[in-house]
This record gives structure tokens, sequence and C-alpha cells, in this order.
């Protein structure tokens, strides 16, 4: 019976020493794999997102997106005019200015959660600046002017509380200037000349003990 014992505990151990790595194996295969389907859906995010800004494009003259295509090798990291973060390849800039595009900006801006830096001066984009701009929490600069946008400038920007620049000059802007706007604390600049806003500028200016320029 002793000798019976001490068989299945070196065949209980020996069992148990096998399947031991193996399940550590399974384990660690398991959790790279879910990490990499989580990255591999936020980058889906900010590429759907990018596709669908270049749909809002009507006209693209001088073909600046002609890269900007789900099929080509070409990561969307190295799109014209897109910027992203090396650490986690995400879309921290748009930077289209002066290429006369037309067309709107999609909603779907929204969903590039890492972007700090939104420049589109210059084209000749019209519609209203989508709501869904606010959904942008890290955004600093936003630079908008010498466009046709319509309609009113969105309250919901003071959901972006690390913007340092709003230009909106020089387009169809309607309404009045948000005084909720002088809850950004880190605002440097405010720029809605040109326009056909109502409101007091320089009253909203006093707000902003950090402001630097304000017109």
């Amino acid at each position: 019976m002793e000798l019976h014992n001490i068989k299945l505990r070196v065949l209980c151990s020996t069992y148990f020493l096998v399947i031991l790595p193996f399940s550590l194996s399974l384990l660690c295969l398991q959790s790279d794999t879910a990490s990499s389907v989580v990255f591999q859906t936020t980058n889906e995010t900010d590429l759907l997102a990018l596709l669908k800004f270049k749909e809002s494009i009507t006209n693209d003259p001088r073909n600046i997106l002609s890269s900007w295509n789900a099929s080509s090798a070409l990561h969307f990291c190295k799109w014209q005019g897109v910027s992203c973060g090396r650490k986690h390849q995400r879309v921290t800039a748009l930077q289209l200015q002066g290429y006369s595009l037309r067309g709107s900006i999609s909603p779907y801006v929204g969903n590039l959660s890492f972007l700090s830096s939104v420049n589109l001066q210059q084209n000749f984009l019209g519609g209203e600046i989508p709501a869904e701009v606010a959904r942008l929490f890290r955004l600093k600069d936003l630079y908008l002017s010498n466009n046709s946008f319509t309609g009113e400038i969105p309250r919901n920007l003071t959901n972006c509380p690390e913007l340092r620049v709003i230009d909106l000059e020089r387009n169809e802007l309607t309404g009045r200037i948000p005084d909720e706007l002088g809850s950004l604390k880190r605002l440097e600049m405010l720029m809605f000349s040109s326009n056909n806003l109502t409101g007091d500028i320089p009253l909203l200016c006093e707000t902003f003990l950090h402001s630097k320029d304000c017109t």
C-alpha cells in the first residue's frame, strides 16, 4: 500500500508539472490575444473615422486624400495630413490647411479620441461645426478659419478642457458667442472676427486669466 501511494504521488506530481506550464502558456496566449484585439479595435475606430471624414469631402482638387484608402498597404498614420502618437499609433493631429477642400466635417471626427490638434484653415468647408467635436477631450488647437461654416458655435466646446486655441475667423457663423467659453482656463487665443456673431467679445476676454489674444 505504501509503494502504491508513493507511485500515486509521483504520478500526480508529474501530471502537475506537465499541465501547469501548458496552462500558463495558454493563459498568456489568451491575454496577448485579448490585448491584440483591443488594440486593433481602437485603431480601427480611428481608421473608420478618417474614412468617414474623407466621405464628407466632396471635392479634393489636389488629391490630398488620395492616400486615404482602407485597402492600401499604407498605414493611416502615414496618410497625408495625419499625425499619430508613437506609443499607441492613434491619430493626434489633422493638418489639412490650405488645400481647397470642399465639403463638411464628419461627426465621426469625434471618435478620434487622441486628437489634440485640428487645422482645416483656408479651405471651402461648410455646414455646421459638429457637436461631436466636443468629445475630443484632449483637443488643444482648433483652427477652422477662412472657411464657410454656418450655424452657431457649439456651446459644449467647454467639454474640451485642454483647449488653447479656438480660431473661427472668416466664416458664416451666427448666433451669440457662448459665455460658457469663459470656463476654458487654458485658452490663450480666441478668434471670431468676420462672422455674423452677436455678443460682447471684450467682456468674454476678461474672463480669461491667461488670455493672450482675443479678437
